[in-house]
């Protein structure tokens, strides 16, 4: 791969991320840092010229020599533009605009889409009605997150302690698999398992959350639903590493391997942070729930080891003509 074809799927990226033109200034900061720890040297100057719109992206896509990774960079740009809702008309027309510069044909542009629509919608149709019990609040960004009501409890706690421990252990090993698969429009069925993750904790503590909801609360964590997905699909292509990880992962040197990590990490914590929220009230602040998810995730790192073989095998029963069927499933 050539420094032309790397720049080339950070522009595309960065502009997909940026298309609808409301990110967040930590949101943009997690998609700078992301590349950097995939080892992109010129990052910052890419960054720049993307946000002053001072890149072209015909010159872009005109860089992809193959059919192979010009499809790869418009399921990137789908995936990027799907991530935190549907996409939206300046987010239509830059992938308009995208699938022309990258010369796909109508069907297989709309086949990439029609797939990308399935699995992110899959989570929506899995458990519940996707309607909030009106005693749940949405995540309080700015401080102490709302207390509930009161809810009936299980007389057995510890049992359904130990249970829920049990949901976000198959979760982590779940979407940590999908990284391990060649197929990169595998990385669109994460964000929706680890949304189910939470709907499922959350109900296990007598709350009932829609997915909007759920998805404030990954945000509140410090989880950037764009940059995850961003970094999923730009592991795959770029074949660096997370520079969090590169200490406490065995100096395991493939990219699948260490999207594996970091995928297995982000959920683990995700969910341990989801348990301790919802069972303990929903008092906790952001800071804590950050603070929570960091220790977490540390405390993944040295698990990975013990569940990688679990891990692989999963990753071989995963059948990607029915993804989206194993995303309700979860």
């Amino acid at each position: 791969m050539n420094p032309q074809e790397i720049d080339a799927i950070v522009i595309i990226g960065l502009m997909a991320a940026f298309a609808d033109g409301v990110k967040s200034e930590e949101e943009r900061e997690h998609l700078k840092d992301l590349f950097e720890s995939l080892g992109v040297e010129n990052t910052v100057a890419l960054y720049q010229k993307v946000l002053l719109k001072q890149v072209d992206l015909a010159t872009a896509a005109a860089a992809l020599d193959s059919p192979e990774k010009r499809q790869f960079a418009y399921e990137m740009a789908v995936g990027v533009c799907d991530a935190d809702d549907r996409i939206t008309a300046d987010e239509r027309s830059f992938l308009d605009n995208l699938k022309q510069a990258l010369q796909l044909g109508d069907e297989q542009s709309q086949s990439i889409e029609a797939t990308a629509d399935e699995l992110i919608s899959a989570a929506d149709e899995g458990d519940g009605d996707g309607r909030a019990d009106d005693a749940v609040n949405v995540v309080d960004m700015g401080g102490a997150a709302p207390v509930a009501d009161s809810v009936e409890r299980p007389v057995d706690t510890a049992a359904r302690d130990e249970e829920v421990d049990g949901v976000i252990m198959k979760y982590a090993v779940l979407t940590a698999a999908l990284e391990l698969l060649p197929q990169s429009l595998a990385t669109l069925a994460i964000v929706p398992l680890q949304t189910r993750l939470v709907y499922k904790v959350g109900a296990a503590y007598g709350h009932s959350l829609d997915v909007g909801h759920i998805k404030e609360f990954i945000g509140t964590v410090g989880i950037g639903l764009t940059s995850q997905y961003l970094e999923g699909f730009a592991r795959k292509f770029l074949g660096g590493v997370a520079k969090n990880w590169m200490g406490s992962i065995g100096g395991m040197a493939t990219s699948a391997a260490t999207g594996g990590a970091v995928t297995f990490g982000t959920s683990y914590a995700l969910g341990k942070v989801a348990k301790a929220y919802y069972s303990g009230g929903r008092t906790l602040s952001t800071d804590a729930l950050r603070r929570m998810f960091s220790e977490f995730t540390g405390q993944a790192s040295s698990m990975f080891g013990q569940y990688q073989g679990q891990i692989q095998q999963q990753a071989q029963n995963i059948d990607m003509d029915k993804l989206a069927q194993f995303v309700k499933r979860g």
